[in-house]
């Protein structure tokens, strides 16, 4: 399977690496948060910008300061996770692409979250921006209602890939173990079709399975939770690790 380094860490081999959220409204929030974040073990931060308090310009690079100020060395992931995907707030398609183009010039991140259902025309977009920066694309897709059927997220996996993705990435909602078992199964089957380093996820307590064991099934990367989760099911960033280490250990 393909690789994809970003910054010091490589997606798609090895143990899943750990990424923790920054889930804060002010940039007061944002360093004590940091200041928590920072004593987890992480592989890399996500800094969700749904959260802000504020879009402007000034206030989103005085938060980007503060968390490369105190992770200098740590892969920085930028997510605006929309409304309908279980973010915390509305953007138009304009002011997404707008705030991520931003983003990329300025190159603030290491890697950047792009939510599928965005359009293939913006993904298409961002993604030849951020080769042209030299930044990594995660395309996303989350459903938090349901488990689609297996061909269905197989098929957007598919179109994240094709449209130019470095890592693709999926999260559903189970309403039965089925629906986590078909989840799993559809992270082993797609990895090995389309050669690419893939993140899936089953939310809430019947998918937290699924958290743990992708360096079974190909999920390369897992989210913990720091001092808020930031979606349903998380573990803490601590306790995942010393899982992972488990599985890792009985694995190689």
């Amino acid at each position: 399977m393909n690789t994809v380094k970003i910054k010091n860490i490589t997606l798609g081999e090895g143990m899943p690496k750990i990424c923790v959220s920054l889930v804060a409204d002010t940039l007061e929030q944002v360093q004590k948060q940091m200041e928590i974040l920072r004593e987890l073990p992480h592989d890399m931060i996500e800094v969700r910008l749904d959260y802000f308090e504020s879009l402007e310009k000034e206030f989103i690079e005085k938060a980007f300061g503060i968390v490369q100020n105190m992770e200098e060395e740590t892969a920085v992931l930028a997510t605006f996770r929309t409304r309908a995907e279980g973010g915390e707030r509305e953007i138009s398609a304009a002011e997404y692409e707008n705030l991520y183009v931003w983003l990329l010039e300025e190159k603030m991140v290491d890697a950047m979250d792009v939510e599928l259902f965005m359009g293939e025309e913006v993904c298409k977009r961002l993604v030849k921006k951020a080769k042209e920066q030299g930044i990594s694309t995660i395309f996303s897709n989350h459903d938090f209602n349901k488990t689609p059927e297996a061909e269905e997220m197989k098929q957007r996996l598919r179109k994240m890939k094709e449209l130019g993705a470095d890592v693709v990435k999926i999260a559903v909602m189970p309403n039965s173990m089925e629906d986590v078992y078909r989840l799993l199964s559809v992270t082993t089957e797609i990895k090995e079709e389309i050669q690419s380093p893939v993140i899936t996820m089953s939310m809430g307590k019947e998918g937290m399975i699924s958290r743990l064991i992708g360096e079974s099934t190909g999920s390369c990367l897992t989210f913990g939770a720091g001092k808020k989760a930031s979606a349903p099911g998380q573990i803490s960033a601590d306790k995942l690790k010393e899982v992972l280490e488990i599985i890792h250990s009985h694995l190689g």
